[in-house]
């Protein structure tokens, strides 16, 4: 395993940590200049499309950045757009954002939501990935989420209560797209956080493997 650290406006990757992520960080190198960069393209160590291990950073006030892992195991459209969002190949990105609401809590099917662009960014949703439709190709009811899923509306990571269908639901029906398979303890902790909006995402990126 490599680890690599990237800077998303030259798309290049610098070696920081022991951890062996890409990431999207916008500052050069975080204030270590021993460090060497041995820099490349990001396009040519991130996964083009899934199946990919993707993290997210989130941090609050009062807690040190935690690392969350993501798994994208079948290549739809929304799955590719999050692997875009986590990488920024294609300029617009997850980090900076901030989470912005607990959907059910207390409640099974607890989730928080996060990821909105037209906020952060200004405009619509960025069409990172042309091909992507309102049609989910993945589940079609909230009773097919599990602890843990990964959805869109644009966004939702599912915390700690087992889901369960939920009746006249506010929201579009959501699509399944990946699963958090470390970290989950973050997002609960997050969960208890308020106000929710403290909540940032301070970096994201791919997890690369040799």
């Amino acid at each position: 395993m490599k680890p690599v650290k990237a800077k998303l406006r030259s798309r290049r990757k610098k070696v920081l940590t022991s951890q062996p992520c890409l990431s999207t960080i916008t500052t050069s190198t975080r204030g270590d200049p021993a460090l060497s960069p041995q820099c490349t393209d990001v396009d040519e160590v991130a996964a083009a499309a899934p199946p990919c291990l993707l993290f997210l950073m989130l941090e609050w006030p009062g807690s040190a950045p935690r690392r969350v892992l993501i798994h994208l195991g079948t290549d739809t459209p929304r799955a590719r757009q999050f692997l875009l969002l986590c990488t920024g190949q294609r300029g617009p990105c997850y980090a900076g954002t901030k989470l912005f609401a607990v959907g059910r809590e207390g409640q099974p099917g607890e989730r928080v939501r996060g990821g909105t662009m037209n906020k952060t960014m200004g405009g619509e949703e960025p069409p990172c990935c042309p091909t992507l439709t309102r049609v989910c190709t993945g589940s079609q009811s909230w009773r097919e989420m599990w602890r843990g899923c990964v959805v869109t509306v644009p966004g939702v990571l599912s915390s700690p209560s087992p889901p369960r269908t939920s009746r006249g639901p506010v929201f579009p029906v959501p699509c399944v797209f990946g699963k958090v398979v470390g970290g989950l303890e973050v997002v609960v902790a997050a969960v208890q956080h308020r106000p929710i909006t403290e909540v940032s995402v301070v970096d994201c990126g791919a997890v690369l493997w040799e």
